[in-house]
């Protein structure tokens, strides 16, 4: 894999589920293969609680931290001078599926492999297309919801792949990552790099007005594909608001 095309595939990889900031499913060729991936490790949970101001100011992060193994609290948090607390809800424009021609040239789509398909649901703005051919799948929805799968990606959900190694796990929001470097068929190139061209990306393919990306993990992972090996750099990407997250994508 040459370093030049190192990108597309990454991108691929990044856009790939992913972006799934709406609440449309992953395509169920996905979800049966997502087990390939690892052991999800992060919790759900349907309860929410508000405190008030005064109440947040008393927080001890020490205690507030308790119990959590998949979750780090800066322990220099301090909500002594809060003054106020919001609660700010965020949505996808209206009629989101209108987009559908921007994104055709955003990703190099042929526009004529593309179909509605209401997967049994009774919507009928689910704009979906799976090609072959060029080894791509696309999907688009008005919850905002958008799916991008190429390369190997799109090979594994066709079970295409043998064998599927998690080699190296990192957790970029508390790694060092500076010298770090991913070793592809053509040479290494530098992690940092890579997690740049990521955000850039992303910024510039799924563009949200006031917020930014930033990476928050990163797996490299051995794949078997018939006689070949290849290697995959995949990403998980936080949605910042002023600096503050959102919610979390791949």
């Amino acid at each position: 894999m040459r370093n030049k095309n190192i990108i597309k595939p990454l991108c691929a990889i990044i856009l790939c589920l992913a972006m799934c900031a709406g609440c449309q499913e992953a395509p169920k060729e996905v979800q049966e293969r997502m087990e390939g991936y690892g052991k999800n490790e992060q919790m759900g949970s349907t309860e929410i609680k508000y405190c008030s101001v005064e109440e947040l100011k008393q927080t001890d992060i020490s205690e507030a931290a308790a119990g959590l193994d998949n979750m780090t609290l800066s322990e220099t948090t301090d909500f002594s001078n809060m003054e106020s607390l919001a609660i700010l809800d965020m949505a996808y424009e209206d009629a989101f599926a209108d987009n559908l021609d921007d994104f055709v040239k955003r990703f190099n789509l042929d526009r004529s492999t593309i179909h509605v398909n209401d997967h049994g649901t009774g919507k009928t703005d689910l704009h979906e297309s799976d090609d072959p051919a060029s080894r791509t799948y696309f999907a688009l929805e008005n919850n905002g919801f958008v799916s991008y799968i190429s390369g190997l990606t799109y090979s594994y959900t066709k079970d295409e792949i043998q064998q599927v190694d998690t080699t190296e796990t990192y957790d970029a929001t508390v790694d060092d990552l500076s010298g770090k470097s991913v070793a592809f068929e053509d040479g290494e190139v530098p992690l940092a790099d890579m997690m740049d061209t990521a955000e850039k990306r992303m910024e510039k393919d799924l563009p949200i007005e006031g917020c930014s990306y930033q990476v928050s993990e990163v797996y490299v992972r051995e794949l078997q594909e018939g006689k070949k090996s290849a290697k995959q750099l995949s990403m998980k990407l936080n949605i910042l608001y002023k600096g503050v997250r959102r919610t979390l994508i791949s």
